[in-house]
Formats: C-alpha cells, structure tokens, sequence
C-alpha cells in the first residue's frame, strides 16, 4: 500500500484500489478545494494481502472511511477491510463503494464508473455524505446526553 494524496490525519480516508485510485484522488482534490474536507487516499495495491499495519495506523487518525473497488462489493476489499476492524475494534464510520452484484447495460469504461457510483464525483457526494451522518450521530448523542441528565428542579419549578 501507499499514501498517495493528503495529509497524515482528516476527515476522511479513502482506501481504494485498481482503478478507482485516480478517482479517489480527484475526489480528494476537490473535497479540500470546494468543501475544506481534508481528505486522503491510499492505494491498497493487492487485496491479498491486505497492508494491515499501514491501514491501521492511517484509519486512527481520521474521523471516517471509505473504501472503493471496481469489484463487487459484496465479499471485495471493503467487507476484508471490514473484518479487519472488528478484529482489531476499531468503530468508525465506514462507507463501502464498488460494484453493485447486478447486471449493466452497455456503455464505456468511465460510464459504467459513475453509474455504479465510483467516479469523482461519486465519491466527493458520497464523503460529503458520510461525514454529514457522522455529524448528526455525534449531534444526536450529545442531545441524548443532555436530556438524560437527572433534573435538579428549581424551587417552584417543575418539569
């Protein structure tokens, strides 16, 4: 694996591998360009074996992940990078993109990319996604936090 695009820590990691390497990094352009998201991206390279060290160290350091493949998704690298984290407890918001297990219609290379959701753009509204849900989930806890808190009622006050 290698760090291809990006700072050491951010908002998100794009992990991704073959093709969709070259769209993960112009996603990460653009997020930092348009969005100030501070995004990376590592080439995972191989499947097998994944570089569980490398991918470890990086996912600490950011607040959410991405994986894409232009394989199907169902039991490609998202699900191994998956099981990875349960191994190692890592709880972090995650977003598996690749192929849908479906067929497709006819049509280039780069079509077929952004109908299954993995070109640029794709994966800048999909982060854009991700770290917006991750935003509400902490809004919402810290809500639940608040409102479970014992009521210490004022004199001639009541709840």
């Amino acid at each position: 694996s290698e760090h291809l695009y990006g700072d050491l820590s951010g908002d998100v990691l794009i992990l991704a591998i073959g093709t969709p390497v070259l769209e993960a990094v112009k996603a990460a352009k653009l997020l930092e360009a348009e969005h100030h998201i501070r995004a990376s991206v590592i080439n995972l390279r191989f499947a097998k074996p994944l570089d569980e060290k490398m991918i470890l160290d990086f996912v600490r350091r950011f607040s959410t992940i991405m994986t894409v493949e232009e394989g199907v998704v169902k039991g490609g690298v998202g699900a191994a990078i998956l099981e990875l984290f349960a191994q190692n407890e890592i709880l972090k918001p995650v977003k598996i993109l690749g192929v849908p297990d479906r067929f497709f219609d006819h049509a280039s290379q780069s079509r077929q990319r952004e109908i299954a959701g993995i070109d640029s753009a794709s994966l800048m509204h999909a982060a854009i996604a991700l770290i917006d849900d991750q935003q509400k989930s902490k809004e919402a806890d810290v809500m639940s936090k608040i409102t479970s808190l014992p009521w210490r009622g004022h004199k001639g006050v009541s709840r």
